[in-house]
């Protein structure tokens, strides 16, 4: 079971458990990435904030509708 999927059913206590146990490990796990290519917080309650710049997608040109 993922952490997401306490959260989705309601189960905060349990995510909150859980995502404080895996803290470390995603510590060491956020460091060892090199792919990421973004500033990344972790503190010390279990929460992270991580952001990165999507690759921007090919515009599609609209045609206008005839009035």
């Amino acid at each position: 079971m993922s952490l997401f999927d306490h959260l989705r059913d309601g189960r905060v206590e349990q995510y909150r458990r859980e995502a404080y146990a895996l803290r470390s490990k995603w510590r060491r796990t956020v460091r060892d990435q090199k792919e990421w290519e973004g500033p990344v917080s972790l503190r010390a309650d279990g929460s992270i904030m991580a952001m990165r710049l999507l690759p921007e997608l090919p515009r599609v040109r609209r045609r206008l509708a005839a009035p």
